[in-house]
């Protein structure tokens, strides 16, 4: 998450741009009811004496009574009453803010708390962030990941003609990827990437790949090119750990069937009951899910591994422990003592 401006010394104001999926289920968390919220919009306008509906945009600010997300397709969803006089809109009138990944906001609060910065923390550990632009056949895909999701930005015809309009939106990401990745299956995405190179960052490759990838989703372009051992540096860059020697050790004692490992949600439960977990080791794929209730959950049940000094290690999914722990509902642990 970007910190445009900081003037919650001021006027309680913070004005910031959700970046990526986390920023946006941290901004469903940090804004609360009462809060005023502002940020551009779309609102519908009846003219006079029957002559229709107009829409127009502009910035509301709106004190919130509901906030809500999705995280699938990267929108936070506020819900109240119109605070700030405008032009064409009345204060009062209830209205629904819709704010996209990339767009600006602002938040007031009567007063920030401890615990609104701590929730702020939250944006720093978020997963660095990586932009693809891959060419398919119909469509060029502007894309943005993390450590578990990909979220589209932008799709254009895969045509030489919309090169200066991709180009336009790779410039106007607000958030600096550890990546910029233009790829594809075919010639298009390497034309592409020779003109406009030397105007992008370092950081930016671009490659071809083979045809076993023409057919895929996005999404499942990505993901196999994230397994293809020749790029595991960007799934790297996307926040999968390496594995450690703890790692190792538990897959081992995994194989040996060691009565200090469990695996599963209820042996999880049932260990954590008797004050037997040392450390928990958690799959990428379940670590922060898309469904808001599931992350919820699982927000409850960090901070409880937190609360009581217990380490969680997140295991990237693809790995060999990764799979053997998805086979358990992606999670085991190595205990303390034995219980039972």
């Amino acid at each position: 998450m970007k910190i445009i401006k900081n003037s919650t010394k001021e006027n309680n104001t913070l004005v910031v741009v959700p970046n990526c999926l986390d920023d946006i289920y941290v901004l469903a968390k940090l804004c609360k009811s009462g809060d005023l919220i502002s940020s551009r919009t779309t609102r519908k306008l009846f003219q006079d004496k029957g002559s229709g509906i107009t829409r127009i945009t502009c910035n509301l600010e709106i004190k919130a009574e509901t906030i809500d997300s999705d995280l699938q397709e990267g929108i936070l969803f506020v819900k109240g009453k119109v605070s700030k006089k405008h032009e064409k809109v009345a204060v009062g009138v209830y209205h629904s803010l819709s704010i996209p990944l990339e767009q600006l906001m602002s938040i007031t609060k009567q007063e920030w708390t401890k615990n609104d910065w701590k929730i702020l923390e939250e944006t720093k550990q978020t997963s660095n962030i990586s932009l693809f632009v891959v060419f398919f056949e119909q469509d060029c895909v502007v894309s943005q990941g993390n450590q578990n999701n990909i979220h589209i930005i932008s799709k254009f015809e895969s045509k030489p003609k919309n090169f200066t309009q991709i180009i336009n939106s790779i410039k106007m990401i607000k958030f600096k990827p550890e990546f910029i990745v233009i790829t594809g299956t075919f010639d298009l995405c390497i034309q592409f990437y020779n003109q406009f190179k030397n105007n992008l960052p370092k950081n930016t490759m671009g490659f071809k790949m083979p045809s076993d990838y023409r057919g895929l989703t996005n999404s499942k372009f990505i993901s196999k090119l994230l397994e293809d051992p020749q790029y595991k540096h960007l799934k790297g860059s996307m926040g999968a750990l390496p594995i450690s020697e703890s790692v190792e050790k538990f897959i081992s004692d995994v194989n040996k069937m060691d009565e200090k490992v469990v695996l599963g949600w209820k042996e999880i439960k049932e260990s954590y009951k008797f004050n037997a977990l040392k450390t928990v080791f958690i799959t990428d794929e379940i670590y922060k899910p898309i469904e808001i209730e599931k992350r919820r959950k699982m927000d409850r049940f960090l901070s409880a591994m937190n609360e009581n000094d217990i380490k969680v290690i997140v295991v990237p999914f693809n790995t060999d422990l990764g799979k053997s722990l998805s086979e358990f509902g992606g999670i085991g642990a190595r205990l303390n003592f034995k219980f039972k």
